[in-house]
C-alpha cells in the first residue's frame, strides 16, 4: 500500500463478516483480515449509510435504532403540541 502512496485509516475501517450459522467453524464467525503487516478484526455490527448492519444479515439493530428515534421525536411534538 506504500508504493500507492495509500494509507489505511483505521478509526474509519469497518468490516462485517455475514454469514448464517450454519457456515460458521466452531460457532465462531470471527476472522482477521489481514492487510500488509495489521490485522483487521471484523465487527458485529456496523453501520453503512445510515443502516445498520449485523453479522447475521438481520435488520433488528437497525429497526431498534429507527423505534427509539421515531419514539423521541413523538414525545418531542407532543411536548411542543401541549405547551
Amino acid at each position: 500500500m506504500h508504493t500507492n502512496m495509500l494509507v489505511l485509516n483505521y478509526g474509519k475501517t469497518e468490516i462485517v463478516k455475514c454469514s448464517s450459522t450454519f457456515g460458521r467453524v466452531n460457532g465462531s464467525p470471527v476472522c482477521d483480515i489481514r492487510i500488509t503487516d495489521d490485522n483487521i478484526i471484523p465487527f458485529v455490527k456496523v453501520r453503512i449509510l445510515g443502516v445498520i448492519m449485523d453479522n447475521k444479515a438481520t435488520m433488528t439493530a437497525h429497526v431498534s435504532n429507527l423505534c427509539r428515534s421515531v419514539y423521541l421525536l413523538f414525545t418531542n411534538l407532543v411536548r411542543i403540541a401541549t405547551s
